[in-house]
């Protein structure tokens, strides 16, 4: 199981502070799951890519993820978050 997680976490990049979907403070891992329905143009996209490049930046691993993903294939998703984790040193409880 993941635990440690916080959703609509705000979190400080420079001089920037966002909200991200889910966040996990110690090993500084974020999910970032996006639908079509608010990145289809060009200005969002461009957007995500400076957010998650601040992000990563201040230290954070940044996992943007297709909404679908979690529906898809849920699986998929819960080890690469698992392997994010881990890598940074996290260990279930």
């Amino acid at each position: 199981m993941l635990t440690g997680f916080r959703t609509n976490h705000r979190v400080e990049a420079g001089d920037a502070v966002y909200c991200v979907d889910i966040a996990y403070p110690q090993p500084r891992v974020i999910v970032e799951i996006d639908g079509w329905k608010y990145h289809r143009g060009r200005a969002s996209f461009v957007q995500d890519r400076w957010r998650y490049s601040r992000l990563a930046a201040a230290g954070w691993a940044v996992l943007p993820l297709a909404a679908e993903a979690l529906t898809t294939d849920p699986e998929a998703v819960v080890e690469l978050v698992r392997t994010a984790l881990v890598d940074r040193g996290w260990r279930p409880s």
